[in-house]
């Protein structure tokens, strides 16, 4: 009888032993199932918040090792991007489209180095720009534009020329910025389609870029009004010219009466500093890019000795 009250409480207590592992086991799987993925979807990033509009989007660029953080814990997303930046960026992303992944790291003795040499590599860029300058939203476009190939950045919406109404098809990136409307990736920023092309480009509007362009999903469909190129017809339109004096060739500018003429990447010339453009060959008027233009100019580059 003892024997047999002994086995009885050997098998209740390995009961009560399978119960407990079946219960720990179940703690970790729930965990598993909650929190890991939570961990896993957060973003590092303090000043990021979810109520942002550009929290997904930094989100998902942050997830595809498209975009880092200024810190471990900071973003920034207020701040501007320099055009070493963006060569970097725009490489990377053809990269991913091209073969899924990303390979590339920073060279040297630039740590842009690297990325420079992929992006002449593959057409991506043609010539120099001053790395460290911080780049303006157009020529931002530019370069991502010809990160993709055509059939990447199919038009999804229609936007005819000298639609957006700071951007006339005389703009020297006007080609570009249309594609990339046309293709969804950009909107404006307002109801009219305003893209403030001289403005500097944000790091939130980047990881927006990034995240279009790299998934269509998230592509937008819009429509502009018709009413803001009425005048279009009736509208002067003026050309700068740009001598380099000496360094590489600068394109022409046609702007419309009253509007700005933006200030052109380059040019370089071999041991010497751009020291900017000048309205007179004798190099004593400094040009200011925010007076508008009222008639046809010639701009002349003056040049320091390294």
């Amino acid at each position: 009888m003892i024997q047999a009250l002994e086995i009885l409480v050997d098998f209740n207590r390995g009961k009560k032993m399978k119960n407990i592992i079946k219960t720990v086991f179940l703690t970790i799987f729930i965990n598993l199932i909650f929190i890991v993925p939570t961990f896993a979807l957060s973003l590092p990033f303090t000043d990021v918040s979810t109520n942002d509009w550009y929290y997904n989007d930094v989100k998902n660029a942050y997830q595809n090792d498209l975009i880092n953080g200024t810190t471990e814990t900071t973003f920034e997303p207020g701040s501007n991007i320099t055009y070493a930046q963006t060569i970097k960026l725009a490489a990377c992303v053809h990269q991913k489209y091209t073969i899924g992944f990303i390979t590339l790291t920073n060279g040297s003795p630039n740590w842009y180095d690297s990325y420079i040499y992929y992006a002449k590599a593959f057409e991506i860029i043609n010539h120099d720009y001053y790395w460290d300058n911080l780049i303006s939203r157009a020529e931002f476009v530019e370069i991502f534009a010809n990160s993709l190939p055509n059939e990447a950045l199919s038009e999804k919406n229609k936007i005819a020329n000298n639609m957006i109404p700071d951007v006339s098809m005389a703009h020297p990136q006007a080609e570009f910025i249309y594609k990339m409307y046309r293709a969804g990736i950009l909107t404006g920023v307002n109801e009219e389609g305003t893209f403030l092309p001289n403005n500097y480009i944000k790091r939130s509007e980047v990881a927006a870029i990034l995240t279009r362009m790299i998934d269509k999903n998230t592509r937008k469909s819009f429509t502009l009004n018709t009413n803001s190129n009425s005048n279009e017809n009736n509208t002067t339109t003026y050309v700068v010219n740009f001598n380099s004096t000496g360094g590489s060739a600068v394109k022409e500018q046609k702007v419309k009466e009253g509007e700005l003429a933006i200030w052109p990447s380059g040019p370089i010339k071999e041991g010497y500093q751009f020291a900017g453009w000048y309205l007179d060959s004798h190099l004593t008027k400094y040009y200011n890019f925010d007076e508008p233009v009222t008639s046809d100019i010639t701009l002349y580059t003056k040049w320091l000795k390294k």
